[in-house]
Order: C-alpha cells, then sequence, then structure tokens
C-alpha cells in the first residue's frame, strides 16, 4: 500500500522532471536504501521520463564504501558513487548539456 508520504514524493518527483524536461535539463537519478515496491514506482517514474534510475549498493551489500559508525558513504564510497555518475554523464548527447 502507498502512504500519503509516498505518493506525495512521487508527484514532487514528477514535476521536478516535467520542469527538467521542459527547459532540456538533462537528468540523473539516483537511489540508495530503497527497495520493493517503492524502488519500483521510482523505476517507473523514471523510466516514463528516459531518465536512468542508478541504484547504489546498500551498506550490507558493499560495506567497505560506508562508514561504520554512521552509514555514510566514505571516501570509497563517495569515489565509487562519483564514477558510476561520470560514467552516466558520458552516455548523454554533449548537446543536451
Amino acid at each position: 500500500m502507498t502512504s500519503e508520504e509516498d505518493l506525495l514524493t512521487y508527484r514532487l518527483l514528477d514535476e521536478v522532471l516535467s520542469l527538467c524536461h521542459q527547459n532540456k535539463w538533462p537528468v540523473i537519478a539516483v537511489s540508495l536504501e530503497v527497495e520493493g515496491e517503492r524502488f519500483e514506482k521510482l523505476k517507473s517514474l523514471f523510466e516514463a521520463r528516459d531518465v536512468h534510475l542508478m541504484r547504489m549498493p546498500s551498506q550490507e551489500e558493499r560495506p567497505d564504501l560506508f562508514y561504520e559508525v554512521d552509514g555514510h558513504w566514505n571516501t570509497r564510497g563517495h569515489a565509487y558513487v562519483a564514477d558510476l555518475i561520470v560514467r552516466e554523464l558520458n552516455k548523454l548527447d554533449p548537446a543536451a548539456l
């Protein structure tokens, strides 16, 4: 079941994606710790706007990318995510940037 908060989030994201599309602003989407129905809904929302949603590995999947203390990305985690984003940027049409 989808909560009111989730519905609001999806609606806000849809509006943001619409605004980006209208202004021809490229979008790269990153997801962390979103699973199940929520992830599928986000994936559908982004795919409808021709935006690839990159799923980042969780702390459970790749503990080496996170600080043990607070669960934020460590230096290696930031480098890993940055590399994925750069790869995605390189797929974009330079004329769109």
